[in-house]
């Protein structure tokens, strides 16, 4: 665990010696050079605070910026406000590292997550550091928890004591994943406790979300399920996965049943990996759900990934007006000068839907109130015309700005998932035809906050 490190002009042993501004520090070349019997540095699992205004390295050296050899830099979370960043080799590994500040220059992109870490806290800022060891903890929606790779010897503890996960976090701390879905990912290399619902279905390492594994349904009548236990009675969820179809046109479904309420699903034909979501609430006896992946027809299969089940502590959606159903546009707004209409004939429930205009047109809407640091996921309808797109999206939360695209003349989900920046409390959320040469529209926008 580093927080402020910079240099040790002032330590009481030795207060004339100042070393390189360096948390982790090679004095000359890294050694692993050919014939060399050290072996290959490997940097792992620790938690990094720089604030702002220190030029201080993540990794550096006294010798200039580059240096012969590399070195193995995993599941680090850097949080890093300085002006320096990472020594440049050749042959580096950079792997499942969370980093959050103002970019750098010379800083790993590969393997590289770039979330607001969303720790116990106090949150960190640009000039803020902690208030000690126990404020880097990631919270239970942190995108750090459960999203480390495996590195053999890692001596089974975190810096607390806990017991490293088969599925590490990133950082210095060990938190659970949280996620109630057993084997959501399917990196297990067994589909267990996953049962096949009509045949053809199998794990397959050809595609995946992330990971190693994702599960492929048959062309037709089939596809998976798995029992969810220790599930809180009358309590909201939400149900997500990574989902796509082998062949354009074609529908696969994620869904809920057996939970207390009616069995509930959402299609999507998205051909790229694409979030899906379902909520649902349980009955007042039930602790059980089973969700699924299930391609119903077509002649190419489907690829269900990383399934979650999070508590909603807050189900109520944050759009105003979001389906529209006051028959008027108020609050939203105008995102560009062209021509929209409130109209029945644009609805996917209710009364009433958003008709845009066929090319740069759509609506948005600022929602203040927000908390800094926090996740939220947004969801919505969407339908355009054949062969043509239509976006939903989220901007100015305090990262970059993120869209989901739906092609297509059928109404079809799209959702969206982000995370607030340490001091921004809105976001504006729209939904926006690009181009073509036919209306689109939109129902059914929420926003929720996750945990």
């Amino acid at each position: 665990m580093s927080e402020n490190d910079t240099n040790t002009a002032g330590c009481p042993i030795a207060s004339n010696f100042n070393r390189a501004h360096n948390v982790f520090d090679f004095p000359g070349a890294i050694p692993n050079q050919p014939g060399a019997a050290a072996p290959l540095p490997d940097i792992y699992n620790n938690t990094i605070y720089i604030p702002s205004g220190q030029g201080t390295s993540v990794v550096g050296t006294r010798s200039g910026n580059t240096q012969p050899g590399s070195y193995q830099f995993r599941n680090n979370l850097v949080l890093n406000f300085g002006s320096k960043g990472y020594l440049q080799t050749t042959g580096s590994v950079f792997a499942n590292n969370l980093l959050y500040g103002p970019r750098n220059s010379n800083e790993p992109t590969t393997g590289t997550v770039y979330l607001s870490p969303q720790l116990v806290g106090p949150l960190q800022s640009a000039t803020q550091a902690s208030g000690g060891m126990a404020a880097y903890q990631p919270r239970e929606s942190s995108p750090a928890s459960g999203t480390g790779v495996a590195i053999p010897s890692n001596g089974g503890r975190d810096i607390a004591g806990n017991p490293i996960a088969a599925v590490p976090s990133i950082g210095a701390y060990e938190k659970a994943n949280t996620n109630l879905v057993r084997n959501g990912s399917f990196d297990s290399g067994a589909l267990t406790p996953w049962t096949l619902s009509g045949p053809g279905s199998s794990l397959t390492t050809s595609t995946s979300f992330n990971g190693s594994s994702a599960l492929q349904t048959g062309n037709s009548n089939s596809g998976a399920e798995n029992v969810v236990s220790g599930l809180t009675p009358s309590t909201t969820y939400l149900m997500s996965a990574w989902v796509k179809v082998g062949v354009v046109g074609e529908q696969l479904a994620i869904g809920v049943k057996n939970y207390g309420g009616a069995e509930t699903y959402s299609k999507s034909t998205d051909s790229g990996w694409a979030l899906n979501t379902v909520p649902f609430t349980t009955g007042p006896t039930s602790t059980n759900a089973t969700i699924y992946c299930y391609k119903n027809t077509g002649s190419g299969p489907g690829f269900c990934d990383d399934f979650s089940i999070v508590r909603l502590s807050n189900p109520a959606s944050l759009v105003a007006n979001g389906g529209f159903e006051t028959g008027s546009l108020a609050p939203w707004g105008l995102s560009s000068s062209v021509a929209v209409s409130v109209t029945a004939s644009a609805a996917h429930s209710g009364s009433f839907g958003l008709a845009t205009g066929v090319a740069n047109s759509g609506v948005q809407q600022t929602i203040s109130g927000l908390q800094p640091g926090t996740t939220y996921v947004l969801t919505g309808w969407l339908h355009a015309v054949s062969g043509e797109q239509i976006a939903l999206g989220v901007k100015a939360f305090g990262a970059a700005e993120s869209f989901h695209a739906v092609t297509g003349a059928t109404y079809a989900p799209a959702a969206l998932v982000f995370t607030t920046g340490t001091a921004s409390t809105q976001a504006t959320v729209y939904c926006y035809k690009n181009a073509g040469s036919g209306a689109g529209a939109c129902d059914d926008l929420a926003l929720t906050a996750v945990g």
